[in-house]
C-alpha cells in the first residue's frame, strides 16, 4: 500500500491516485491478501459530498459490537 498511498496510521492509507494504478494496486493486493479472511476498505471521494466504500475480501460485519 506506502507503494500507491501514504501511511496515515496503522493499517491506513490515503491519496490520490489514477484508475489505472488502482487496478494495478487490487490486483497486487488480491494476491496476498486471504480473500475469506482479510479486508481491504477503499473509500471513493466523488466531489466533497459522495463517498463510495469498496471492500476486496471479505466484508466485516461491526453492527453487533456498535455501542
Amino acid at each position: 500500500m506506502k507503494k500507491y498511498f501514504t501511511w496515515v496510521q496503522n493499517s491506513v492509507f490515503e491519496g490520490e491516485i489514477t484508475l489505472g494504478k488502482l487496478e494495478k494496486c487490487k490486483r497486487e493486493l488480491l494476491s496476498v491478501i486471504e480473500k475469506d479472511e482479510d479486508s481491504v476498505y477503499f473509500y471513493e471521494m466523488e466531489y466533497k459530498l459522495v463517498c463510495n466504500k469498496k471492500v476486496l475480501g471479505q466484508e466485516k460485519n461491526y453492527d453487533s459490537i456498535i455501542i
